[in-house]
């Protein structure tokens, strides 16, 4: 990396988001708090957010592993452009600018990338953002998985699923 490139500015900004989202949410998760839309709705965007910003870790990481295994980052680098801009615009429209902002960012980064090195960088460092903000951070503490289950369980044993399945359950108890 030659000295102050684009790459190495955004490895720094990097370094700083996640030693930032270490220590306390970001103040945009304050956002999709409001209610917002037609029916006042948080609960989805929470969920939305939360899924997006782990589907992306996975993706990134698995173009991760491949770089490490020697595929060109002529080819890597264009899908992996691609895979960050449409998730991009995904934080976007939940209303999470800060996060767009740095996926556009880094998308536009990996232009500059000259090696591996630099992109396996890169990427590892947007799975571990990604990852404390979403399923391993601070999005998962907003969802109420435990009340969630059980309203599914609930539902399932009922019948009230939307399609009529009752009695799928099983386990200890149950047939």
């Amino acid at each position: 990396m030659s000295k102050h490139s684009g790459v190495e500015l955004f490895l720094r900004t990097l370094d700083e988001r996640i030693a930032a989202i270490w220590k306390e949410p970001p103040s945009e998760l304050k956002k999709i708090l409001e209610p917002a839309g037609p029916y006042a709705s948080r609960f989805p965007i929470v969920i939305y957010s939360y899924w997006n910003a782990n589907a992306l870790a996975g993706d990134l990481w698995i173009l991760r592993r491949n770089a490490k295994s020697g595929v060109a980052l002529s080819g890597l680098i264009p899908i992996t452009k691609s895979i960050i801009d449409s998730n991009a615009v995904s934080f976007q429209v939940y209303g999470l600018t800060d996060t767009f902002d740095l996926l556009k960012k880094a998308s536009s980064v990996l232009g500059e990338v000259k090696d591996t090195g630099e992109f396996i960088a890169i990427v590892e460092k947007l799975v571990v953002y990604l990852n404390r903000f979403g399923m391993a951070g601070w999005l998962d503490l907003l969802v109420p998985w435990q009340k969630l289950n059980s309203a599914f369980e609930e539902a399932l044993q009922t019948g009230q699923l939307g399609f009529g399945v009752k009695g799928l359950a099983t386990g200890p108890g149950k047939s």
